[in-house]
């Protein structure tokens, strides 16, 4: 329904995002240029999404990777995700590995406060590929979240991540 298109230091506050047929709020590069003229930015992300609603959509409620180019150098520091209810999201049941109540590729940043659960199929919180230096704190979650976000964590940990409940 939202999406930064690959945009920089957004706030999305105090919003209801819901009823999306995919992805509810999209704050990466929405997987590249699908429509051949838009340039490759060279940095993205760091977006502020605090308050908000965020459920019903058919795929995964927030989506974000932060791969534009690839490298090291395209990586985003300094996200926040904070006290937004993520519920609900994936009742189309979108199969293979892309959809969570929370799915990024890249991030880095403070994800606190969360109300994350009841997300179908895959997880609730899934921090994929070149996640680095996440605080994850004092999201209330049910265990589909938990899983999810544990079970990509531990091939990663060194990466960076502080998890604390």
């Amino acid at each position: 329904i939202i999406g930064t298109r690959a945009g920089y230091r957004w706030t999305i506050r105090n919003n209801t995002i819901r009823h999306g047929k995919t992805v509810g709020l999209d704050i990466g590069d929405e997987g590249g240029d699908n429509e051949g003229n838009q340039p490759a930015p060279k940095v993205l992300g760091n977006h502020s999404i605090l308050h908000n609603v965020i459920s019903d959509n058919g795929g995964s409620g927030i989506q974000g990777s932060f791969c534009t180019g690839g490298g090291e150098e395209f990586r985003v520091h300094g996200g926040v995700i904070a006290y937004n209810r993520i519920e609900r999201n994936n009742y189309l049941q979108c199969g293979g590995y892309e959809s969570a109540g929370l799915k990024t590729h890249g991030f880095s940043g403070l994800v606190e406060g969360n109300l994350i659960h009841n997300n179908s199929a895959n997880s609730g919180v899934w921090f994929d590929s070149m996640w680095h230096d996440v605080r994850f704190t004092r999201v209330a979650d049910d265990a589909l979240c938990l899983q999810g976000l544990l079970e990509h964590a531990h091939r990663q940990w060194r990466a960076g991540v502080v998890a604390s409940w």
